[in-house]
């Protein structure tokens, strides 16, 4: 049974404003059986953001010591102490953490795993030095509860039972418990900023508040740790749906010896490396960064809903992040998503993909669409539309079904849907795969080309080959269209290349008449600084988004545009550092971090990404050269305990703001996009090809091409003026019609019921012969309500 005294409470509610905490972390952890439903992330000798019951749903903003003398000083770990991580193993995602007093005269020696089974995180620590100094010492746990993504609204008591005494927190039906295999001879509870345990040390060395409870605020929870007869003990955090359930899995778990519990948190996993491919031996790390990327992706999947994997187990510049922003980085997206699957199915691991590919088809909107990103219960978050982010799912199964990795799923009414989305919707996309703007993106081209391809392999397996000539079709018409969408003719950023790829021709989703001009349009650039200019000639930002094309096989990477657009990329974008090149996003990018070295918020620079480092090589190996230091560069980029950052410093050294050339900015840390990136090169490398390319793509359009054929088409969302020779005029809608048309000038008139096929689209061809001069002009009749269009439209020929 549990007493709670709640007779003393703290003052100054409901304490000063929640944060989070840096976004770039040294280690994240987790037990991989899917009943230990907790994770914890580190960052700068300390435990930060602890997600529980699901890997979206961060609970703790930080857990950490506080150390003094009683009279002369007062330490905090994260602030004050040296620290340096290390893996436990290679494949286990526990760690060992030193941090040391500068001074030399103390160390908190601390590994940290989950309970293999239950939902605590176990942190054994071991107090070194001097005896006769550390003697003198006093320790304290500091635990800042942000129960249900939030640090408002947090209740904290003193619960007690048989007499030891237990640190709660709760809020909206979670509890979090703190113990130890010590006792608290003394517990306090306070707001942070106020009358928290920080604030009460840091004043005079001394626990002088003790209060049993802080409600309703921004709290802290403070526990000295009784070492009068010890220097090792192990610290517990557990969660539960009530303080009876929090209270047992925190007891049971400290009731366990460490030894124990290690023994089979490691023994979980190192079985997961059991199929896993020897891609060490083309690392120059030993295998450091392949064998921790292979288990953090792994650790990025909820065990609560299978196949959900997130983007990061972080909060990108958290430390300037309140409430009101949950998402950070701990949710899915699709193209996050896919990419860590791919990755997995590259170094052998087939289980978790599928799970992936059928967590996608659950989530899969009724129209075929998926949410620009999403909790893992499959609520949206953000509602934006990145069409790269259909096709993936389709490319996910396609991979699967080539690996004979599907069992017995059948993705076919995922990829019907997915396809039929992108049919409708593109060729224009609300948001690329930087998510901020909306138009003619060659990487998202690349994706629907690649996926459309892939899908019509689908229909070929179940003999539709009217709908697979219809996927390919539609795929033939925007490979024929990318270059005249997306190519300027009057490039000005390296004299001499005229012609080379622009990061986006921007042009509205609901404009049914696109210019479609790549040297026409100014680009609108997100996140700079108020006051500053935003808008740009869209001929003049570029990305090295056209390498999708390569990687798919969409086109050859000796191709003289693809060659030029490289040097312009390199010219704009290229960083060399210590560690090897990196390249940015897109020039005047404003994600990052700031000039001063401040966080990101709402504005900043954007600095360079290790993953493009990553898709260069993939590029470079696609044209035959050596990518080994491309692979070397990527694994310098990783911290000692192999995360790899979002993005890094992209200017000399300022040690005055901490930042360094090459080292990680406060972004996310780690990315699994990147991690995903490593390993599929690593796999490419020793497969002699790019593990993406997908073969099928690869045959019709680098091969002879005579499986391709030349459409425009019209739509509704793109309603096109005119026509070339020597194409087929396709006329498309999503339901059934009649077209009523003339090629002469309505002196012949015809009509033409519409073909339908299985993704619920109705067309009608029209061939364009040589001979033809007159426009074509068309209206509609609607079978359904029985009515006529009530226009004409009209489709010049060019002669």
């Amino acid at each position: 049974m549990t007493k709670s005294d709640n007779e003393n409470g703290a003052f100054g509610r409901p304490g000063i404003h929640p944060r989070w905490t840096h976004g770039g972390k040294d280690g994240v952890g987790t037990a991989y059986a899917a009943s230990s439903r907790i994770w914890f992330t580190l960052w700068n000798g300390i435990i930060t953001e602890v997600y529980c019951p699901t890997v979206d749903r961060p609970q703790l903003r930080d857990l950490q010591y506080l150390i003094t003398d009683g009279e002369s000083f007062f330490h905090e770990e994260k602030r004050h102490l040296k620290s340096k991580f290390e893996r436990l193993s290679d494949h286990t995602l526990g760690y060992r953490c030193t941090n040391s007093d500068p001074d030399g005269r103390y160390a908190i020696v601390k590994e940290i795993i989950t309970d293999p089974h239950e939902a605590c995180i176990l942190q054994r620590t071991q107090l070194t030095g001097d005896e006769s100094f550390i003697s003198k010492l006093r320790l304290y746990a500091l635990c800042a509860p942000h129960l249900q993504v939030g640090g408002w609204g947090n209740n904290g008591y003193v619960a007690e039972l048989n007499g030891r005494k237990i640190l709660m927190a709760q809020k909206e039906g979670i509890w979090l418990a703190l113990g130890a295999t010590v006792p608290f001879p003394r517990v306090s509870c306070g707001y942070v900023g106020r009358s928290d345990g920080w604030t009460d040390l840091a004043d005079n060395f001394q626990l002088d508040w003790v209060f049993d409870h802080a409600a309703d605020g921004n709290i802290a929870l403070t526990g000295e740790l009784d070492l009068s007869d010890r220097r090792e003990f192990t610290l517990g955090l557990a969660f539960g749906d009530t303080q009876h359930h929090a209270i047992a899995t925190l007891l049971q778990a400290l009731s366990t010896p460490f030894e124990e519990h290690h023994k089979r948190y490691t023994e979980q996993w190192d079985r997961t490396s059991a199929h896993q491919l020897p891609l060490k031996k083309i690392s120059t790390d030993k295998g450091n960064l392949y064998h921790s990327s292979f288990s953090l992706m792994l650790a990025h999947e909820d065990k609560s809903y299978p196949g959900a994997l997130i983007a990061s187990l972080s909060i990108p510049w958290g430390e300037a992040k309140g409430d009101k922003d949950q998402g950070g980085y701990h949710l899915v997206w699709t193209r996050d998503m896919v990419n860590s699957a791919s990755a997995l199915l590259a170094s052998g691991e087939n289980a978790t993909p599928l799970r992936a590919l059928i967590y996608l088809a659950v989530s899969q909107q009724e129209d075929g669409g998926f949410s620009q990103n999403f909790w893992v219960n499959g609520i949206p978050y953000w509602r934006g539309i990145q069409l790269d982010e259909v096709a993936f799912p389709i490319l996910l199964a396609l991979r699967l079904s080539q690996q004979n990795a599907l069992q017995d799923f059948d993705p076919y009414p995922m990829v019907l849907k997915a396809a039929g989305y992108l049919l409708r919707h593109g060729p224009v996309t609300q948001q690329e795969r930087w998510e901020e703007a909306s138009g003619y993106s060659p990487s998202t081209l690349a994706s629907n080309i690649a996926a459309l391809i892939g899908a019509a392999c689908f229909c070929r397996q179940r003999a539709d080959k009217q709908a697979a000539e219809f996927l390919e079709q539609y795929a033939d018409f925007l490979e024929s269209h990318v270059d005249a969408w997306t190519v300027t003719t009057e490039g000005t950023l390296v004299p001499g290349i005229r012609r080379h790829y622009i990061r986006i021709t921007p042009e509205q989703v609901d404009n049914p008449n696109p210019a479609e001009n790549p040297n026409s349009g100014d680009l609108q650039i997100a996140n700079l600084a108020p006051g500053t200019p935003n808008s740009f000639p869209a001929k003049e930002i570029v990305d090295a988004g056209f390498l999708e094309l390569v990687r798919y096989g969409i086109r050859k990477p000796d191709d003289p545009l693809i060659v030029d657009s490289l040097k312009v990329v390199d010219a704009v974008l290229k960083v060399d550092t210590p560690m090897g090149p990196v390249w940015r996003r897109y020039n005047h990018d404003g994600y990052g971090q700031r000039e001063d070295g401040g966080p990101y918020v709402g504005w900043g620079k954007g600095r360079a990404w290790p993953l493009l480092t990553g898709e260069r090589a993939h590029f470079e190996l696609s044209a035959g050269r050596d990518v080994k230091p491309f692979v070397r560069a990527m694994e310098r980029f990783a911290s000692t305990t192999g995360l790899l950052p979002e993005q890094v410093w992209d200017e000399q050294d300022r040690p005055d703001i901490h930042m360094f050339l090459g080292r990680p900015t406060g972004s996310a840390m780690p990315l699994m996009w990147a991690h995903a990136e490593y390993v599929k090169l690593l796999r490419s490398v020793s497969d002699g090809h790019v593990f993406d390319l997908i073969p099928e793509v690869a045959k019709r359009y680098l091969g002879d091409r005579k499986a391709c054929q030349l459409f425009e088409i019209w739509k509704p969302n793109r309603q096109v003026h005119f026509v070339k020779k020597g194409y087929t005029l396709r006329v498309q809608v999503r339901e059934p019609f009649r077209l009523h048309w003339t090629d002469d000038e309505w002196h012949t008139v015809n009509d033409t019921e519409s073909a339908t096929t299985v993704f619920g689209t109705g067309f009608v061809d029209i061939r364009i012969t040589a001979a033809r001069q007159a426009p074509i002009r068309f209206t509609f009749f609607w079978p359904k309500p029985n009515s006529w269009e009530g226009r004409d439209y009209v489709i010049d020929v060019e002669q």
